[in-house]
């Protein structure tokens, strides 16, 4: 049935088949035994970024962040500091394009950092140290998991399980952070984490808004 799927497309429209896909966008897609589960990577754009950032031979770490860190308004650097720090405002470039490619590498097959990179881009406007040290914690997470990815199966669900969590008080502010994934051939196809603008008085109240 797939295989003839191009050719009925060929029938209406004017296309061109180039085969089995098994790469797009930098993503690598690797196909099991009769089509029956499909794989998707991004490991040359990991190895990319390592390489880049001096991290292709670091030691990996078994967490995408430390547990438990959090992270304060003190954390903060003076922005009157910055202005003066040449090297700081470089280091808060570099940060800025660290995390921007892991928005795209989560976005696209690695729902296992999306937590890490939503905290991240909290401080993308006037990073510390401290937020660097999580970036590079993020890195060494990366490097020793470049070939994970997402499987999808023939066999898998074929009715979307929708899963939803919450954290009341996430960060300094107290705020709520929601987590909403939704799962369809044994596999995730969305996923996300969000801030929100609320505050819940309990525990229960922020499971309700996730």
């Amino acid at each position: 049935m797939l295989k003839q799927l191009p050719l009925r497309f060929r029938q209406h429209y004017n296309l061109k088949i180039l085969g089995v896909p098994k790469q797009l966008l930098g993503v690598e897609i690797k196909w099991g035994e009769n089509f029956k589960t499909v794989h998707i990577s991004i490991r040359k754009l990991i190895v990319q970024l390592l390489t880049q950032t001096g991290m292709l031979n670091c030691t990996p770490v078994p967490t995408p962040m430390i547990p438990g860190q959090r992270f304060t308004k003190e954390d903060t650097p003076d922005p009157k500091l910055v202005k003066k720090d040449k090297k700081f405002k470089e280091m808060q470039k570099r940060y800025r394009q660290i995390v921007g490619t892991f928005i795209f590498i989560c976005h696209t097959c690695r729902p296992d950092i999306v937590y890490m990179v939503n905290v991240l881009c909290r401080a993308m406007a006037n990073p510390s140290m401290k937020h660097m040290e999580a970036a590079k914690h993020g890195l060494r997470y990366l490097a020793g998991t470049a070939d994970a990815g997402i499987t999808y199966t023939y066999d898998g669900n074929r009715k979307p399980d929708m899963l939803g969590d919450a954290d009341n008080g996430a960060d300094w502010t107290c705020r709520i952070c929601i987590c909403n994934m939704l799962r369809l051939a044994g596999a995730l196809i969305y996923w996300m984490v969000k801030l929100l603008k609320e505050f819940a008085l309990s525990t229960c109240e922020a499971e309700i808004r996730s």
